[in-house]
């Protein structure tokens, strides 16, 4: 596919009709204008539409997309046939890019993307334009991958990721009926065990945690969409160009994945039947087991 832009800022969004303000004026401030806005209403009640009618006055491709409401992952899926970007930088509707954020993005996908396996680039996320989140990184470009610099080098943290746009759509969120969450993490985990990443510490975007959004909602969220859980813990059971995920962390997933089966109401035998890594699942299966009789008792009282 031949695509108009060098890159797509995909935001996702739903009743931010007070912060995403904030996100155009930043938008209407970068250094490179040649970016297409890419908004998905997941179901908005308020008037994130009107706010956005509003909008005026910029160089960039603003285009505007609403459906019905179904997390913030459907929305990414739904976005697929209008990114109009080579590379897809999502960010969220409450945050914000530092004016050379678009700049930045195209220069570094400009120099790496030319090497045939890299497909993402990783810059950092600030509380501010000074202070990073994530703190772990090296203070040079290195080229890795999520499972490696990541998931193994315990770099925990939001980060802001681009992706290749025909990659984000390599690897689409599963979808299940009722449950309206499934964390990023589940692409990212899919993509790395295929494709490099460039990490780069240069905070280019933003963040505020709010009340009521997504980071913020924790765990009863998570075992609330325990159909979405079993997916994410399963992805990290993939295996790919000799990558694989530390046992220690295979060890924690396999338990959650079991904790999140027993949510979903499925047997012993329909749970180990359903992941891909059987054994693990059957040889922490118990302890999996008495994560569910604890959360349940912790956030439910039963």
């Amino acid at each position: 596919m031949l695509y108009k832009y060098p890159l797509t800022i995909l935001t996702p969004t739903y009743n931010r009709e007070k912060y995403l303000t904030v996100l155009y004026d930043s938008l209407k401030k970068q250094t490179n204008q040649n970016f297409q806005w890419l908004i998905i209403d997941d179901g908005s009640t308020d008037n994130t539409k009107k706010v956005i009618d509003r909008f005026e006055g910029q160089d960039f491709l603003l285009e505007y997309h609403k459906k019905k409401n179904g997390g913030k992952h459907t929305a990414i899926n739904y976005s697929h046939p209008y990114i109009k970007g080579e590379m897809v930088c999502i960010v969220d509707s409450d945050d914000w890019l530092l004016p050379e954020a678009v700049e930045r993005i195209v220069e570094n996908g400009e120099k790496y993307f030319s090497f045939e396996n890299i497909r993402l680039l990783t810059f950092l996320r600030g509380k501010n334009k000074e202070e990073a989140i994530n703190t772990s990184f090296l203070e040079h470009p290195v080229i890795s991958n999520h499972i490696s610099f990541r998931v193994n080098g315990h770099r925990v943290g939001d980060c802001c990721e681009i992706i290749a746009a025909d990659v984000l759509k390599e690897f689409p969120f599963p979808e299940h009926e009722g449950e309206r969450f499934l964390g990023e993490g589940y692409l990212w985990n899919k993509s790395g065990f295929k494709y490099d990443t460039v990490y780069i510490p240069e905070i280019i975007y933003v963040c505020e945690y709010l009340e009521g959004g997504l980071t913020k909602s924790g765990r009863k969220l998570r075992i609330s969409c325990p159909l979405g859980g079993m997916d994410n813990s399963d992805s990290f059971f993939d295996t790919g160009d000799g990558r694989e995920v530390n046992s220690k962390t295979l060890r924690k997933e396999a338990m959650l994945f079991v904790c999140y089966g027993k949510f979903a109401g499925f047997s012993k035998k329909e749970i180990l039947s359903k992941c891909n890594r059987r054994d693990l699942a059957k040889k922490y299966y118990i302890f999996g087991w008495l994560l569910y009789i604890y959360w349940k008792w912790k956030y439910y009282g039963v």
